[in-house]
Formats: structure tokens, C-alpha cells, sequence
């Protein structure tokens, strides 16, 4: 037989007299939540995340108020929109902040309903979680640049607490540095201190997080954003020594000093020079020669 909605005639045969006789064929069955998935992959660090929702028919009537959302560590999540006819919907939430589990799902059928008016069946419908992944806020100097200090340090952020951040988490960036490295993480919940070894030279020190082995969140979630781009210093070129380049005491009129940087220089003059005298000596700095990391002063 058919069963397929619809208009339909037979004829019926009484006392030998055949006669039309019309009726319909109606499915009442109530519709049902097919499914409630998400759209995109999980976790994430998206601040708007979106479901898909299914039906086994079309229903029309459908509003924000039909669904409810279960929440983990994430208070100020809210439903944004709803759209959609027929047999999907599309359904978006805003995340609020929040760095936790956003689930959606479909509690109640008010207005809801089939074309033939009958509500949804399967209901309270549960539907897919987001895990909101934990991110990586700043990544900022923890001193003045540019420096001369010997060690420098940065202070890491995440936008929620997270476990052991070990060093190979980072990479350094250095330009114009030999040696600089990593000495160190401390700290715990939302922040972290990196301390890191300048290194000899002079240039500039970066410190990205490029890496999350086992850097997750209470939810297991890892890190969702990275690579990080870190803050950078100027490491700036430091006078090593000032020695003498002949014996003391001395009888000369003229003496030479010479001086070695850190770094390889340019420029340099008389100008850029001190004497500190004592006593009842004189004279001025008459010259500077040299290039790279090292002058010679002549005082006259």
C-alpha cells in the first residue's frame, strides 16, 4: 500500500454499484532532532563559534529561546543568532571570554513545530562542546631596552591557568649575539618569567612561544594560538676593558690607552673620551685610531 502523504481516490463496489470515495493520507509523526553538531574544529580560540542543527522534516518557529547552553568555566557565553529553514538551522554563540566548554542544546519545542503543527519529539536534545583553547595573551620585556645588562627577562601570559611550561616551549630570536639561551621558567597559573642569557655582542633578542608539549589547560586543551611573537630587546654594545698599552710609572709626554667593545663599532673620537687627572698632571686626548672592537687613545 502507499503510505506517502497526500490526496488520494479508491472506488468501492456496494450491491454491484461502484463509488469514488476520496480521502487523505496524513503523516502525524512528530518531527525530531536529527542532529546538533559543530561547525569547525575543536578545541579552539575563536570568540564566535557556530552549530549546525538537523531535523528529521522542516519545522518553522524556531527561536534563541528553544536552546540552552551548557557551560564550563565560560559565564559569559550567550547565544548570538539563529537562522535558517526547512531541516537546518544554524545557531551561533558568542564565547564571552570565556576559556572553558560551551555545549549547545535543545531544551524545549515552544513554537516549534512541523507543517502539520505537531511539536519536537525527542526532546531535551543534547548537542557537541566546544573546548575553548587556552592562549598565549603577551609576551612582554620585563626591563628597559635597549640594555647592557648581561641577563634580560621576559613575563609570559595565558589567557587562562596552564601546566609545566618548559624552556623548549621557546625559541630565541638573536641577531648580532653569540651564546644567548634560556636559562629558566618559573611561575604558575596565568604566568609565566623567562629569564635568558644575553650572550657577547650586541644586537637584538626576541622570545617566542612556538611550541605547547603538554602545555594544556584543566580541560586538556592545548595552547590554540601559535606560533607567538614575543617582545624584543636591543642589546647595545658595552665597554669590555680600558687598559694601559705601556708601563706605569712612566716618564713619557705622550700615553696610549686601548679600548675593546663588546661589539664591532663604528665612529669614535676624542670627544667620546674622559680623562680623570689627579694630582698636578695634564693634558687632553690628542688622537683615536682603530676600528672593530677596539680604539687606541693617545693622551698629550
Amino acid at each position: 500500500a502507499n503510505s506517502t502523504e497526500g490526496a488520494y481516490t479508491v472506488t468501492a463496489t456496494t450491491t454491484g454499484v461502484a463509488t469514488p470515495v476520496g480521502f487523505s493520507l496524513r503523516n502525524t509523526a512528530a518531527p525530531a532532532v536529527a542532529s546538533l553538531v559543530r561547525v569547525g574544529n575543536s578545541p579552539t580560540t575563536a570568540t564566535t563559534l557556530g552549530y549546525t542543527v538537523t531535523f528529521s522534516e522542516p519545522v518553522t518557529g524556531l527561536t534563541p529561546a528553544n536552546f540552552g547552553l551548557a557551560l564550563t568555566n565560560a559565564p559569559a557565553a550567550s547565544i548570538t543568532g539563529l537562522r535558517g529553514a526547512g531541516q537546518t538551522w544554524t545557531v551561533t554563540v558568542a564565547t564571552g571570554g570565556g576559556t572553558g566548554l560551551v555545549g549547545l542544546n535543545l531544551i524545549n519545542s515552544a513554537g516549534g513545530i512541523d507543517s502539520d503543527g505537531v511539536g519536537l519529539s525527542n526532546l531535551p536534545f543534547t548537542g557537541a562542546v566546544w573546548t575553548i583553547a587556552p592562549r598565549v595573551l603577551s609576551i612582554n620585556r620585563s626591563s628597559p631596552s635597549p640594555t647592557t645588562a648581561a641577563s634580560v627577562g621576559f613575563d609570559v601570559t595565558f589567557s587562562e591557568s596552564v601546566g609545566t611550561v618548559s624552556p623548549t616551549a621557546f625559541q630565541l630570536v638573536a641577531t648580532g649575539l653569540t651564546g644567548a639561551s634560556i636559562t629558566g621558567v618559573t611561575g604558575s597559573g596565568t604566568t609565566r618569567a623567562v629569564p635568558v642569557s644575553a650572550g657577547t655582542g650586541s644586537g637584538t633578542l626576541g622570545l617566542n612561544l612556538t611550541d605547547s608539549p603538554g602545555v594544556v589547560d584543566s580541560d586538556g586543551a592545548p595552547l590554540g594560538n601559535l606560533p607567538f611573537t614575543g617582545e624584543v630587546y636591543s642589546i647595545a654594545p658595552t665597554v669590555v676593558s680600558i687598559v694601559r698599552a705601556g708601563p706605569s710609572p712612566t716618564g713619557a709626554a705622550a700615553l696610549s690607552f686601548t679600548v675593546t667593545f663588546s661589539a664591532s663599532l663604528t665612529g669614535g673620537s676624542a670627544a667620546s673620551i674622559a680623562l680623570a687627572l689627579t694630582g698636578t698632571a695634564a693634558g687632553s686626548v690628542t688622537g683615536v685610531a682603530g676600528s672593530g672592537v677596539t680604539r687606541t687613545v693617545t693622551v698629550g
